[in-house]
């Protein structure tokens, strides 16, 4: 029994170690599903698991200059448990971005001051880190101008309408947030 479940805990570590990968790899435009099956021995009480999750709050920033948009998108993350700040000023965002070190930052493409593109690479040169923390917001993906860039960032997206449900389970993944009762 004792293998069985240390083979169980072996699997979810790889399923954590890969997700987040998988996810940047694909733009959060594939949802995978694990099954794991655990044999079930009668009397034998289950085992206490515990993954290791850090006990802060992680931090996001939301940056749309459509203030309908930003405030949506930030209290759906707040829900999810995230400490989550918001602006519909892109040059506030990067003043934002010095001042704090943000895991996930979630911006529209198409902004008037800075892009959503101008956004990144100026966030990437004051923390090179932020370059895999990005996921971005668009209804412009026929402009070569944001696929070109979108592809060359390598960052997710999401095209607009977009589910909710699936930003925050990007978020999670982008993250490290998401825990073995979200994976679905």
């Amino acid at each position: 029994m004792v293998g069985r479940v240390g083979a169980a805990a072996a699997a979810l570590l790889v399923i954590y170690a890969v997700a987040p990968w998988l996810a940047r790899q694909c733009r959060g435009q594939i949802r995978v599903l694990w099954s794991l099956l655990v044999p079930v021995v009668s009397g034998v009480p289950p085992p206490e698991v515990e993954v290791a999750r850090s006990s802060r709050r992680h931090k996001a920033l939301v940056v749309d200059d459509e203030e309908s948009n930003a405030a949506l998108v930030r209290r759906v993350l707040a829900g999810a448990g995230y400490d989550v700040e918001s602006t519909t000023l892109s040059r506030r965002a990067l003043a934002m971005i010095e001042r704090t070190a943000y895991d996930a930052v979630i911006a529209d493409v198409k902004m008037p001051e800075l892009s959503g593109q101008e956004l990144y690479g100026r966030a990437c040169q004051i923390r090179p880190e932020m370059a895999q923390r990005f996921i971005f917001i668009t209804g412009d993906i026929d402009g070569e101008d944001t696929r070109e860039f979108l592809d060359q960032s390598r960052c997710s997206y999401f095209l607009k309408p977009f589910n909710l449900e699936r930003l925050i389970g990007a978020v999670d993944m982008l993250t490290g947030s998401r825990s073995a009762d979200t994976i679905r």
